[in-house]
């Protein structure tokens, strides 16, 4: 089990990795295009960074559920009456979340994307 605040300082220096490496792609393509002696790029830009993309993505949807989790974990220290079975019910949730058996990190693998999505309804089902 990952420190919360490290997993979320990973998953975005990936982001920022994406981009840098889009930015430094573009610059040099700009330099190409200036001197069209030399020999420019022959691939597209979605053949060099579509898998990056798709996995920048996931960590967004990763953070997203961490912040989700981070978010209905104060439900455990609450004091208000009544609240213990609404604590209960977002602790399996979350529970039955954690257990699944794939990577999350996975993009080829659709069920992280499924099961975020889902979580996110039952959730959004307790407050209703």
């Amino acid at each position: 089990k990952q420190d919360r605040a490290d997993m979320l300082k990973r998953l975005s220096e990936c982001r920022a990795l994406n981009q840098h490496y889009q930015k430094c792609f573009a610059r040099e393509k700009a330099k190409l295009l200036a001197n069209p002696d030399r020999r420019q790029f022959e691939f597209s830009e979605m053949s060099v960074f579509g898998k990056f993309d798709t996995f920048a993505r996931r960590t967004e949807k990763i953070e997203e559920v961490l912040n989700l989790k981070n978010t209905w974990s104060v439900l455990e220290s609450s004091k208000i009456d009544g609240i213990d079975s609404l604590a209960v019910s977002v602790r399996a949730l979350f529970k039955n979340f954690e257990a699944k058996p794939y990577d999350p990190l996975n993009t080829r693998k659709r069920d992280f994307d499924t099961d975020s999505g889902q979580l996110k309804l039952d959730l959004a089902g307790l407050l209703t």
